[in-house]
């Protein structure tokens, strides 16, 4: 049959890898049948069907239909050999039978790459790795990756289509690469191998580094088997408690409240302790486990849950998801970084170009150090808000703008900045320069993508929105006090300003980047090329932590109580001391079960003293019967 006889067909196409045979590339217990007399196979081919017997849909059931309905699942794996290499075709929804382990992840994307045409793309998926912020960008009309919005120092593809290159199209016309090929051709089964041969050539082609050059200078590991031998890597850095290894939140959070955590699993609890170290996670381990036998289920049991400086829980994370580890591999020129749980490569010329530039705006900074933690139940905790107000109090040059809200009607609330101050710059029209300083606590990725986004977000509104200029000018004139006018408020009119980040940390300021996980590094990075667009200079500044150490405190302890009733019927817990039960004292908050039960009965509650020498229970920490 000829080529111009075939109908053109959707095809998905995976690339086992080097030396998996077809009969290793599928799941353990599939449901799938070889086929031996397909005719039109060629020789060298192998089939398998999948005939599944027809059974009722679901929804028959759930809406209550009579009329006899059976729905029947049908589809197809084909294994075609080219150039010492299987490929994979599936038809239907079969893509699952194959083996995690048995394909290459980055064929798809890789061929795509290669054959598109750079000017005629439609569609990109991608996501942006520290927020896991994902997206798809499609465009009517073939266009670039600029078109598409795709900033390859900050994001990474995950799928690319549109239209490939003059010299391909007798190939396919159109492609779709991650980690499948998806084309329509047309031509017959026995040409397969030999379109798959071109296939071959283009996985290997290294030409997309010219045409895309920016597209993969972060790239995720998919590949499983991969991953596997990264994460006995990064066990054998826990094991030896290496410093390469860390301790961090997989998430945004506020130092204005409930910052402390504790680690539970199974087997025990942790004391609470005002900050994430992997200190105390290696003591509570240790202190449970043996640290040679720990392996990656373990970490996932054992949680770490964020508290309030009594212990009550409001979050909880798994801890192997909370570790950061990297390793510069020098074969790969590549630095290989663990967070939130996955593995992602980052090309040495890309690490380079990064450092580079948030070196160059790192600065020293006359601002005051952090000693400024506020107590919670008699513990020390860490306070932005306590450091804000304390360096208004100690430095009239600053104006404390905290919690201040700068968004136009009906938008969620935006602060224009921490701390707000200015100087005297001869290069600026209004001779003075106004610099907005954003201040956030430990060096955690996800804390500090925040950071850096909020200080580009709150500078678009102000030079955009005339709304959200003059509140800031209301809300910097409310704070003057007996200070001269016209050195806070010259910036404002003529926009003159800088953006600082501050970051409180134990870290020396003279590694500076280094200072920074990697994803947060790319935040800063983008951050600071979005103000400079604006004319907006900015820079990073490492603010010394010299507040004292936080030791870890019990969550509760543990006393005798009584449930007493009065006349009419109330109930109440009453503290035992000494045998007797002292109806002066009591226990609020217990369990239902404690506080719902007999006049008379007596437990054993879990308990938090309080000012006035009552106690006060929570409903999920532990209690027994007497």
């Amino acid at each position: 049959m000829s080529k111009e006889k075939e109908k053109s067909r959707s095809y998905s196409i995976y690339l086992l890898k080097d030396g998996v045979e077809p009969s290793a590339a599928l799941e353990d217990g599939h449901d799938l049948e070889k086929v031996e007399d397909a005719e039109h196979l060629p020789a060298d081919a192998i089939l398998y069907v999948m005939d599944s017997a027809p059974k009722e849909p679901w929804w028959k059931k759930h809406f209550g239909i009579k009329k006899e309905i059976k729905q029947v699942t049908k589809g197809a794996i084909a294994f075609f050999p080219a150039k010492g290499r299987w490929f994979a075709l599936t038809f239907g929804n079969v893509y699952h039978q194959l083996d995690d382990y048995a394909y290459e992840y980055d064929f798809g994307l890789k061929v795509t790459l290669n054959s598109l045409d750079p000017n005629e793309l439609k569609s990109a998926d991608s996501v942006q790795p520290g927020e896991a912020k994902r997206r798809r960008t499609q465009v009517p009309n073939s266009t670039d990756l600029t078109y598409l919005d795709f900033d390859g120092n900050s994001e990474i593809i995950r799928a690319l289509t549109g239209k490939v290159r003059e010299e391909f199209r007798e190939l396919f016309k159109n492609a779709t690469g991650a980690a499948s090929l998806k084309v329509s051709m047309s031509l017959s089964l026995t040409e397969m191998s030999d379109t798959c041969s071109r296939l071959v050539d283009l996985y290997n082609d290294k030409s997309y580094k010219e045409l895309f050059p920016n597209i993969q200078n972060i790239s995720p590991i998919k590949d499983p088997a991969q991953r596997d031998k990264l994460t006995d890597k990064l066990m054998d850095a826990f094991r030896s408690k290496s410093p390469d290894i860390s301790l961090t939140i997989p998430d945004v959070v506020d130092y204005r409240d409930r910052t402390c955590c504790v680690f539970r699993a199974q087997e025990g609890e942790s004391d609470v302790y005002p900050d994430i170290s992997i200190d105390e996670f290696y003591q509570f381990i240790e202190e449970l486990f043996s640290l040679e036998d720990c392996d990656v289920d373990l970490l996932r049991k054992v949680k770490m849950v964020l508290t309030d400086a009594d212990g009550v829980g409001w979050k909880s994370y798994n801890c192997f998801r909370c570790l950061i580890f990297e390793f510069h591999d020098n074969a790969e020129n590549a630095l290989f970084h663990f967070c939130d749980g996955q593995w992602f490569r980052v090309e040495d010329s890309f690490l380079k170009q990064l450092t580079d530039y948030i070196d160059e705006r790192c600065e020293g900074y006359d601002i005051c150090a952090y000693n400024h933690d506020k107590e919670e139940d008699g513990k020390l905790v860490y306070s932005e808000g306590s450091y804000n107000k304390g360096v208004e109090a100690l430095n009239s040059d600053f104006i404390c703008l905290d919690l201040k809200d700068i968004s136009p009607p009906g938008e969620s609330q935006v602060e224009p900045c921490d701390l707000y101050t200015t100087k005297e710059d001869a290069d600026r029209k209004s001779g003075r320069l106004g610099e907005l300083v954003h201040v956030k606590i430990s060096t955690r990725s996800a804390s500090l993508s925040h950071l850096f986004n909020q200080g580009a977000n709150s500078m678009h509104l102000i030079k955009r929105e005339s709304a959200s200029k003059e509140k800031f000018r209301s809300l910097v004139e409310s704070k003057l006090g007996d200070r001269d006018p016209d050195v806070f408020l010259a910036p404002i009119d003529d926009l003159d300003f800088k953006v600082i980040f501050g970051v409180i940390t134990h870290k020396d300021p003279d590694e500076k980047s280094k200072n920074l996980p990697l994803f947060s590094k790319i935040s800063l990075m983008r951050c600071m090329q979005d103000l400079f667009v604006m004319d907006i200079p900015s820079g990073l500044v490492f603010i010394p932590d010299q507040s004292p150490k936080k030791e870890g405190h019990p969550k509760y302890e543990t006393i005798e109580v009584e449930v007493c009733a009065d006349a009419e019927g109330n109930k109440r817990i009453c503290l035992v001391e000494n045998g007797a039960v002292n109806q002066d004292r009591t226990v609020s908050h217990c369990c239902a079960e404690v506080r719902e039960s007999n006049d008379g009965d007596r437990f054993k509650v879990s308990a938090r003293k309080q000012d006035n020498g009552n106690y006060r229970s929570h409903h999920t920490w532990p209690f027994e019967k007497l």
